[in-house]
């Protein structure tokens, strides 16, 4: 045999071998992925009977054989979810959303687990994200609004609630709640008109008839508070914030009323 001969063998031998090695390994990763989507679906049957442990160990198992998937992470939020374990609930969604930046699904439930978790400023970082992933997503700005509001970031919730109205004008919810801010901030005149504009939407919304009745007593207009508290529970008769709103604004008209100069 050849020197060159045998050169030629050598080499088809080592291609060969690479080839097989090549072949074998990524038949490995295939039966790995297999092995760990199968183990999902386990996990998914399991929780749907209530069996949450036997499913949060089947998806630690497919997260160690898989731990790019963020299938599994979302699953293993809402396992830990139904535990009530809001922390690592909110980790592990919020692990899918790393993995997956746009899915807003993985960042607004990592926000929920983390206000249910009592970490308030995370939870705004993490509705932050969703609108990066889309700016236009209704339900991830109504999210950042109600949080900025209830932190007190009255200007970020304001332009959060203008953007809604700018995306989505028929969104009563959106003018109430500016409603509310304009309240607030002391601009009685804007947020009277806010929340007209949400009752010229849904007139049936016995919260905003509520929320003007309350607003009009602080500018003074008792006779319109009462009616808007009268409107709001023929909407709603089992109403108690304003049946009990209605009763005060009736005490405070009666003696106003027994107090006028000239009355017996």
């Amino acid at each position: 045999m050849t020197r060159d001969r045998m050169f030629i063998i050598i080499v088809v031998i080592g291609a060969l071998l690479l080839f097989v090695g090549v072949f074998m390994f990524l038949d490995s990763d295939t039966r790995r992925q297999e092995k760990a989507d199968a183990l999902f679906d386990e996990s998914e049957l399991l929780f749907d009977q209530g069996d949450v442990f036997e499913a949060e160990k089947k998806l630690y198992k497919a997260v160690e054989l898989n731990p790019e998937e963020p299938r599994y992470y979302k699953a293993l939020g809402k396992v830990f979810e139904k535990e009530g374990d809001y922390v690592r609930a909110m980790e592990s969604f919020e692990a899918a959303g790393q993995l997956d930046h746009e899915d807003i699904e993985a960042h607004l439930e990592a926000g929920k687990m983390a206000i249910r978790g009592g970490r308030l400023e995370k939870a705004v970082e993490l509705f932050e994200r969703a609108r990066e992933a889309n700016p236009s997503h209704i339900a991830s700005l109504y999210q950042l609004g109600f949080q900025y509001t209830i932190q007190r970031d009255l200007d970020l919730a304001e332009g959060i609630y203008n953007q809604i109205i700018e995306l989505s004008p028929n969104e009563p919810e959106a003018y109430k709640n500016l409603g509310f801010i304009y309240a607030e901030k002391d601009r009685f005149d804007d947020s009277e008109a806010m929340f007209r504009n949400a009752l010229d939407l849904k007139p049936d919304y016995p919260e905003v008839y509520n929320d003007l009745g309350n607003l009009m007593i602080i500018m003074d207009r008792y006779q319109d508070a009462r009616r808007m508290f009268e409107k709001a529970l023929v909407l709603n008769p089992n109403y108690r914030d304003a049946e009990r709103n209605l009763d005060w604004v009736n005490r405070v008209i009666s003696k106003s009323t027994d107090t006028e100069p000239g009355r017996p």
